[in-house]
């Protein structure tokens, strides 16, 4: 691995995300780590720096670098000056590979907060391998989507092989509160991209096995995958398919596979949506189908090319972000349910984030994830790990404790 100028070379930092995830970074860790900021307009990051040294004065030393992705030997030389680099440059699909490539190539940690499950496909199927042979170790989706499903699969599987040495057939996430800023520009930006993708790329987007290692399935457990409304015995209320269901499944599966299948050979995992997204309740069939349609109807004009240029105009714009009274408000509970195999266990937990998840829980959970990468030495479970990651089959328990120790919970109900 590379042993750099910076611990920490953040990329992306005048975004609402960005922004959020430096002051996590500066205030949290201060002195014990060597940030750096790089951006492509080093007069906006000189500006967003300023700001943050308003409240954080010591972000006034942390070093800017301008970044030109388009530049492949520059940016080669300038991933190298760090042990990490962050990235928060969106939408992935159009511009993260030449930093995922750089860091694969280099040696060099990488992580993101990217919600694009084809895009990870690829980049699994670009720069796996390379990773493997230079050491790196590149972890996608470590924000709300989908280091929080992910690590509730990891927490459910862990505590019933400690408490029952059971392994899982089952984890059934259903969303029963999820209160959020809204979606960003930068957020929209990436959903247009994802509806711009050819039908048979999108058909590949329900693939629950997406992002498994390459080779035979032919072992592997048929999964559950929610299209339609349904009633849920365990939350005992009628749920709708989750947006974000499929990349979290996807990341979920990776982890099980690159865990040695230790969560059980007949593991099966798929998402739901119950309950408050801020704005309103629904618990009967009819409210749910209503809610099923309109997404699906959002979904659609984001796809189509007539609707398309309409959505583009009402939506968010790159650079427009939540309001602050927006950000200190949200939350999110999730009701998870294990099965054991052979039926001889089943058993309740619950997830709470207490704040704001699409930008405060991601913010805290790749910046917590970003350090420990960055102290990779001080941990044998990290040193040991390389090539494209995950959030659980990278950190396992050590992302969860520090999200613990920031106020997220999880708990056995039963």
């Amino acid at each position: 691995m590379t042993m750099g100028e910076f611990d920490i070379l953040l990329l992306g930092v005048t975004g609402c995300v960005g922004k959020l995830a430096a002051a996590e970074l500066i205030s949290h860790f201060g002195e014990e780590i060597r940030l750096g900021f790089g951006g492509r307009n080093v007069g906006k990051t000189e500006a967003v720096r300023a700001a943050l040294a308003a409240q954080y004065p010591s972000a006034l030393k942390v070093p800017i670098v301008q970044v030109d992705t388009a530049n492949r030997e520059v940016l080669a030389a300038i991933v190298r000056r760090s042990k990490v680099v962050l990235n928060l440059v969106g939408p992935y699909t159009a511009v993260g590979e030449a930093v995922v490539r750089a860091c694969a190539e280099g040696g060099v940690d990488y992580c993101d907060v990217s919600g694009e499950g084809l895009w990870q496909h690829e980049m699994i199927g670009r720069y796996h391998d390379t990773a493997m042979e230079t050491g790196a170790r590149l972890v996608f989706g470590l924000g709300i989507a989908s280091a929080a499903s992910d690590l509730s699969a990891f927490v459910m599987a862990q505590y019933m092989h400690e408490k029952h040495n059971v392994k899982l057939s089952q984890v059934h996430m259903v969303w029963t509160k999820f209160e959020a800023a809204g979606a960003s520009g930068g957020t929209v930006s990436t959903l247009m991209a994802e509806g711009e993708r050819s039908s048979s790329e999108r058909h590949l987007l329900r693939d629950p096995y997406l992002l498994h290692p390459a080779g035979s399935r032919a072992h592997l457990p048929g999964q559950n995958r929610q299209t339609t409304p349904l009633f849920d015995v365990d939350s005992d209320r009628y749920t709708i398919p989750w947006i974000s269901s499929d990349v979290n499944t996807q990341n979920v599966l990776r982890s099980y596979a690159l865990l040695d299948y230790s969560y059980g050979r007949a593991f099966t995992y798929y998402e739901s949506f119950a309950g408050s997204m801020g704005n309103g309740f629904f618990n009967g069939l009819i409210p749910a189908m209503i809610m099923h349609f309109l997404l699906g109807l959002l979904f659609l004009f984001l796809r189509l090319g007539l609707t398309r240029p309409l959505m583009r105009a009402l939506l968010p714009k790159p650079g427009e972000e939540p309001s602050a009274e927006a950000l200190d408000k949200g939350c999110v509970e999730g009701l998870i349910t294990a099965h054991g195999e052979k039926g001889c266990y089943q058993v309740t937990g619950r997830l709470t984030i207490p704040f704001e998840p699409g930008y405060k829980f991601t913010s805290i959970s790749v910046s917590e994830a970003s350090v420990l990468l960055a102290k990779a030495e001080e941990h044998d479970l990290i040193k040991a790990k390389r090539g494209c990651l995950t959030a659980a089959s990278c950190f396992e328990a050590l992302l969860v404790e520090k999200l613990l120790s920031r106020g997220i919970k999880w708990e056995i109900l039963d």
